[in-house]
């Protein structure tokens, strides 16, 4: 994990770093497979504002929290967040080849 000890001791928050949630498969879950493909069907990238959801199954998911919230607005299709959708799955990937088991070819 990372250090908080400068916040605690010295009052200074530590910098913002994007969270991330892995949802495992249905075939992870109750077929109980090891195939490393089979075990994320959704990764998810909360980035400030931001939350991107790479969906295995389904479409990809891009929402900006400030301006929605309720997350009901998907702005993954649209052109002008691409290079905002890009920059989240480097996250992502990032994330992937250092915790493992990855990567996943799918999300990358």
């Amino acid at each position: 994990g990372r250090s908080v000890a400068d916040a605690i001791l010295n009052g200074r928050q530590p910098e913002p770093q994007p969270i991330f949630a892995e949802i495992a498969s249905q075939e992870a879950v109750y077929w109980e497979s090891t195939e490393r493909e089979q075990f994320a069907a959704h990764v998810m990238n909360l980035d400030g504002r931001w939350k991107y959801i790479r969906n295995r199954f389904d479409i990809d998911e891009l929402y900006d929290l400030e301006t929605d919230p309720g997350e009901m607005q998907n702005l993954a299709q649209l052109s002008k967040y691409q290079p905002r959708i890009t920059a989240m799955r480097q996250q992502i990937a990032e994330m992937i080849c250092h915790t493992g088991p990855g990567p996943y070819d799918w999300c990358l």
